[in-house]
């Protein structure tokens, strides 16, 4: 009604220098959908012009923060000059603050494995709240590296990105595959470019991340010279070997339970890039005469020595779990349910009065089933307790031992407790018939309980030094 009364309302600026569409996009309060749009459709492109320069890049900016990207669309496509723009407001042109919002893009989203199930169901037209963000902020970035691709030069494009250096860094921290894609797509030449200390190879391989990594030799292999992208030393002369040699970073370490399995993954990440160099290549200096193996060693001296503290301390704890199982299956085999035959005249004197019980042959072996597993997971555990500790035994030998010796104490668990519940029947089964299904059922709550809190590690392990292959895809081969 107002703009109805008076059309000049759109342009008139409060006290403070804000136009009304700039106030429904406030900094700290989102203003409604609806009246932004509606807004936006009535504020005209004329002076005073609320679109051009740092205020149309501030606008921008303020949409993109209040995740109105359809919004944040229409403004780059009817003013595609904002996207190299920097607002003084946020300190950073729209593309930057895009990128540092990761929760708005498909492989920025921390989901868990339902929502990332969940995720996959809905179509195009019953898109959920958050896949619909996703959309719209892929489609917003994309636009932004189309803009910057038909509006400039190469020169330019690369003047731009190397003044805006976090552009890139940020991206690739938060492992924003949508952006490295598109990036790769409009501006491949920009991969072998410091922007303007580090190339994205050496930002994917401190970041730890694989797949941006994976990309970006992709890229340089459609063109022909990734033997070029990965034997390129920076200023200092460091390869990209050193910048694996380097340890991780915290986020990255802490998505990896187990400190031991931390140090397995960076040995991984190691081996995996020195795979992609040539044989003289490994072995290069830097500057200060350092090879990536002396590097590495030094950079990871605190982690070796809490991987290792951590796995004598979960070695100890279950080897004294198995010695106390091994125990009480030893003892049990000679105070068998029941008692023994005791008549000196007969020719079954001393034998179990329970022998032919086939709840007795279970006892039996399940009890030796017990004592021989917790004697393995015991002797595995000690293995470990008095290993020596060296760099390469944690990326298989120590990490082999513990999943063996964590099998062998689950499976001595589950014998011993169907040994007591083969036991329990023996002892109670003839007065009570329905003993059995209490007896089980109260036998499988440890061993729920154990595999609860123990599966997620123990897949872990197995899945990190069976499963998991590091870089294998861009292996170096010699011609």
């Amino acid at each position: 009604m107002l703009v109805n009364t008076n059309s000049k309302l759109p342009q008139i600026r409060s006290y403070s220098g804000k136009t009304p569409l700039e106030s429904a996009l406030g900094r700290f309060t989102v203003g409604q959908k609806e009246i932004v749009e509606y807004l936006y459709s009535v504020t005209r492109d004329e002076e005073p012009n609320p679109f051009v320069g740092n205020e149309g890049a501030t606008l921008l900016c303020r949409a993109i923060v209040a995740n109105f990207y359809n919004l944040a669309l229409c403004l780059v496509n009817r003013f595609p000059e904002l996207v190299m723009v920097k607002s003084s407001a946020y300190g950073m042109c729209g593309l930057e603050l895009l990128v540092r919002r990761p929760f708005a893009f498909r492989s920025g989203a921390k989901m868990t494995w339902w929502q990332d199930r969940i995720y996959s169901v809905p179509s195009i037209k019953k898109l959920y709240k958050k896949k619909l963000m996703h959309v719209q902020a892929t489609s917003l970035l994309e636009q932004m590296l189309l803009e910057i691709d038909i509006g400039n030069d190469s020169l330019e494009i690369r003047s731009f990105f190397n003044n805006n250096s976090n552009i890139i860094k940020v991206a690739i921290k938060h492992g924003l595959v949508e952006f490295v894609v598109g990036l790769l797509w409009h501006f491949s030449y920009l991969s072998f470019n410091r922007l303007p200390h580090q190339r994205m190879i050496e930002m994917a391989i401190e970041e730890r991340n694989e797949t941006i990594l994976n990309l970006t030799c992709d890229c340089a292999e459609r063109r022909g010279n990734k033997t070029n992208l990965v034997s390129r030393t920076d200023s200092d002369n460091n390869t990209i070997l050193h910048y694996a040699s380097k340890q991780a970073p915290p986020a990255q370490l802490n998505m990896i339970s187990g400190v031991a399995l931390q140090m397995q993954r960076e040995l991984q990440w190691f081996q995996g890039v020195e795979r992609m160099m040539s044989e003289c290549d490994r072995w290069q200096r830097n500057k200060n005469g350092d090879t990536a193996q002396f590097i590495f060693q030094v950079e990871h001296k605190d982690l070796l020595k809490k991987g290792e503290d951590w796995m004598k301390d979960t070695s100890g704890s279950c080897m004294i779990v198995a010695a106390l199982i091994a125990a009480v299956a030893f003892a049990a085999a000679f105070t068998v349910p029941g008692g023994n035959i005791s008549d000196t005249n007969s020719t079954k004197n001393g034998t179990p009065v329970f022998l032919r019980e086939n709840s007795f042959t279970a006892f039996v072996v399940a009890d030796a089933l017990a004592l021989f597993a917790s004697i393995t997971s015991a002797l595995m555990f000690l293995a470990i307790y008095t290993s020596r500790y060296a760099e390469i035994d944690f990326l298989r030998s120590l990490p082999q031992k513990l999943i063996i010796g964590l099998s062998a104490l689950f499976i001595s668990m589950a014998a011993i407790l169907v040994a007591f519940g083969a036991s329990l029947y023996i002892v109670v089964g003839d007065r009570f018939a329905q003993a059995t299904i209490p007896i089980a059922l109260f036998s499988c709550c440890p061993m729920v309980l154990f595999t609860w809190l123990q599966l997620p590690l123990f897949y872990e392990m197995v899945r990190s030094t069976y499963w998991v292959s590091v870089l294998r895809k861009h292996r170096y081969i010699s011609t």
